[in-house]
């Protein structure tokens, strides 16, 4: 799934100020469109004030109290992860979310779209061991989420690993059931193909 259409994950109660008289609503959680450029976005999630995207970054990276919860409560997935950058999502979300508090509004959608852009699934919770891994193991991970299907040669080609590690990092992924393989006999020699949606492995 790509990133613009991670809007589509789960509905989010509308920002307060969208329905000052009518209390929350469920509404799509998109306030602005997709491509829209930053101070549109900055805009719709700080009204009057006009906020330089370098400004806002440090800020929600920092943990700071009012970017961050306003920013993950009112701005489209898709837009908070576009100007944070892809990387400082996936590297710093676990820890942001911490300073949210487990009842902040736009957690749960932030939760899905780390776990679906690290894991390819949706039900990894961003305190797993999967957020603590160290570089490589996430970079084998990932292309094991963008490549579905890959071998292990193919893999270790793709994210730049030796074969051996990266043999040793898909049978711990496998201990943790975050990777499933087959042998796949319709070449002219077996291969062993590995995938991390279950949907995807054949038994």
């Amino acid at each position: 799934m790509a990133l613009h259409s991670l809007h589509l994950l789960q509905p989010r109660e509308s920002a307060a100020h969208e329905h000052p008289k009518d209390g929350p609503q469920v509404t799509l959680i998109r306030q602005t469109a997709d491509d829209a450029p930053w101070d549109v976005v900055a805009r719709s999630v700080f009204w009057s004030r006009d906020v330089a995207l370098a400004t806002w970054r440090d800020n929600v990276l920092a943990g700071h109290p009012s970017y961050l919860p306003d920013s993950v409560a009112r701005m489209a997935p898709g837009n908070f992860i576009r100007f944070l950058g892809r990387q400082n999502f996936l590297d710093h979300w676990p820890k942001l979310r911490k300073l949210l508090g487990p009842g902040a509004r736009g957690l749960s959608t932030e939760d899905a779209a780390w776990s679906f852009l690290m894991t390819g699934k949706f039900n990894m919770p961003p305190e797993a061991a999967l957020a603590s891994w160290p570089g490589r193991s996430k970079e084998v991970y990932d292309t094991i989420v963008q490549h579905q299907g890959a071998s292990i040669y193919e893999v270790a080609a793709l994210a730049g690993v030796p074969y051996r590690r990266v043999h040793d990092h898909v049978q711990k992924m496998e201990g943790m059931a975050l990777v499933r393989s087959f042998i796949d006999r319709t070449g002219p020699r077996p291969r062993r193909r590995l995938y991390t949606m279950k949907s995807a492995v054949r038994d």
